[in-house]
């Protein structure tokens, strides 16, 4: 029998002659017990539970696969050499040893792209002999030939015959989901997804009938509200992909790690108080409380949490023991909501068209927040430089579209202003 034949149509439904790790989405036995593997839950999204752990598990849309409702986000790879070499080496040391502590956890999931430097290697060495205890999540950009060799190199490098999970990273297009289907029918991978900041693609995806699953940023700072009323808010698309019986894993589910940029602040009462809070209740209250406002949505299946340490790995399964946010982690949320979100884009692109000069006013807010929150000022310049001149804040005229249109009223012109001062190789002043 050829891989092809192995999988129906479109839909990812199995026949029969399966190998065993084909077989991982029903009978999972060494993921959450062979109860739990059995896909007899329906369209039920109620979580199941594993006793030894308290690690729960759902179920991801159409492609029936039994996933904990946490699992391991790599996006931090993209930038590890950038660490230093004491550095870069601790973080390699830590990748292995945060992703098998998941898994002893009962974790089973793992998401990241090819373009997050060495990540795919780095998960296929650490988990080489723990293979039908994951499942992998692999995105890559492009179409054709191009998306197709990145995840023929994907499958070597995770060392497996097929990987469970792709996405489309970024964006997707037709010719993207007409080369993962076709990889699907070749029985290279199971299920189709994609990743993308903007609700009004996955709208499309979803009711074009392309997607098994999806990953879609959520948050407490991303609201119900996500652009101008014709454009589909984050929660309205995840309501859908529940309607449509696809699955939804979370990603930026921390916001954007705004805490240490905040504590330059020490003059800000707001940020004085939040401070006092997370020394008085531990800073993992603020994160665990992250993660149960975003599981605690019933269409949400969960989530992919950037975790680099097992130390976060165990504060984080610890979170989803329990789906109530405590009166503490309450507290915390509602003080972190009330300062981020006077600083927080959302990267929704409202603003995009309104801008006159055409000015990338999301990516420009996303440089000067991975200067300002993530440390990574070299990047940060990188990016905003390789911008050419005519889409740089030099040609912004203050005339304040972008702001007139921003659905969670941010003063862009400000803090486009302030990206340009701390990013552009020449210092120019406004007027």
């Amino acid at each position: 029998m050829s891989k092809s034949d192995k999988f129906d149509d479109l839909k990812g439904n199995k026949k029969k002659g399966l190998s065993r790790r084909e077989f991982l989405g029903y009978s999972s036995a060494a993921v959450v017990g062979a109860a739990l593997a059995k896909p007899s839950f329906g369209k039920s999204n109620d979580p199941h539970v594993k006793p030894e752990t308290g690690m729960k598990y759902r179920r991801l849309g159409r492609t029936n696969l039994m996933i904990s409702v946490i699992g391991l986000g790599n996006a931090s790879g993209s930038l590890s050499r950038q660490l230093g070499p004491f550095l870069f080496d601790k973080w390699l040391m830590e990748r292995g040893a945060a992703v098998n502590k998941l898994l002893d956890l009962g974790g089973n999931f793992t998401s990241t792209s090819t373009s997050y430097h060495n990540t795919v290697e780095l998960l296929g060495s650490a988990l080489k002999n723990r293979r039908d205890e994951v499942y992998y999540a692999i995105g890559t950009s492009g179409s054709g030939e191009r998306m197709r060799a990145k995840f023929e190199k994907a499958l070597k490098d995770l060392q497996t015959d097929v990987i469970d999970l792709v996405f489309s990273h970024g964006t997707g297009d037709e010719a993207a989901f007409e080369t993962m289907h076709k990889l699907k029918d070749e029985g290279k991978i199971r299920f189709v997804g994609m990743s993308c900041h903007d609700p009004r693609l996955h709208e499309w995806a979803i009711k074009n009938d392309y997607l098994d699953w999806l990953h879609i940023p959520y948050n407490r700072l991303g609201m119900i509200k996500q652009g101008s009323a014709d454009i589909p808010g984050v929660e309205r698309v995840i309501k859908l992909a529940k309607e449509k019986d696809v699955g939804v894993i979370i990603i930026k589910p921390m916001t954007g790690n705004f805490i240490p940029y905040w504590a330059k602040q020490t003059s800000e009462p707001e940020i004085q108080e939040i401070m006092k809070k997370l020394r008085d209740y531990g800073p993992q209250n603020l994160y665990q409380a992250m993660i149960k406002w975003i599981i605690q949505n019933p269409n949400v299946t969960a989530c992919a949490v950037g975790m680099d340490t097992v130390q976060q790995v165990v504060e984080d399964v610890e979170a989803v023991t329990s789906f109530e946010i405590t009166a503490h982690q309450e507290e915390l949320l509602e003080l972190y909501a009330g300062v981020a979100d006077k600083d927080y884009c959302r990267l929704c692109t409202t603003c995009v068209p309104h801008c006159t000069k055409g000015i990338p006013v999301p990516d420009i807010l996303r440089f000067r927040m991975y200067y300002n929150n993530y440390g990574w000022g070299d990047y940060a310049k990188s990016l905003y430089n390789e911008l050419p001149d005519y889409q740089k804040v030099t040609q912004c005229d203050d005339c304040g579209m972008c702001e007139s249109h921003c659905p969670h009223q941010l003063k862009i012109v400000e803090k486009l202003q302030e990206a340009h001062s701390i990013l552009a190789e020449e210092k120019t002043l406004f007027a």
